[in-house]
């Protein structure tokens, strides 16, 4: 009983700070060539900590580029149901960029992430202006 629960508020957790981190905006803008690798010199490193974070169950690093609202939504209890959910059992076999897309005042940099069992996209949104922090995360 008490599972079930915690896997329905990661969740719940997850959707509330993707709306909050991006919004509810639909219209995107892809970026491509020399423009975007100012940006994914920021967000290479920050989807690395996550990943880094996910596979050790590190709680402070997972969150050491978060924005405040960001690293106040998890605790170790959520990160640990979180990296259990997403099969982050083992190492992370490689991650690649897949897209990044300019939403209103916001990078959203997507990443095809490969695990030991299976693959997922990882979307880290951070602001256009500094100071640069992780406002959003998206796993699919």
């Amino acid at each position: 009983m008490k599972k079930p629960l915690i896997l329905l508020i990661s969740a719940s957790l997850l959707v509330i700070l993707t709306l909050a981190g991006c919004g509810a905006r639909n219209s995107s803008t892809l970026v491509e060539g020399v423009d975007r690798d100012p940006i994914l010199a920021i967000t290479d490193p920050f989807a690395k900590t996550i990943l880094d974070g996910l596979q050790q169950n590190d709680l402070a690093l997972f969150t050491t580029d978060f924005d405040e609202t960001m690293r106040a939504g998890f605790t170790q209890e959520k990160l640990s149901a979180l990296s259990k959910t997403l099969g982050f059992g083992g190492a992370v076999k490689g991650m690649e960029l897949v897209k990044v897309e300019m939403v209103e005042g916001y990078y959203r940099v997507t990443y095809k992430v490969t695990l030991e069992k299976r693959s997922l996209l990882m979307a880290v949104v951070i602001p256009k202006e500094e100071p640069y922090a992780v406002t959003g995360l998206r796993f699919n």
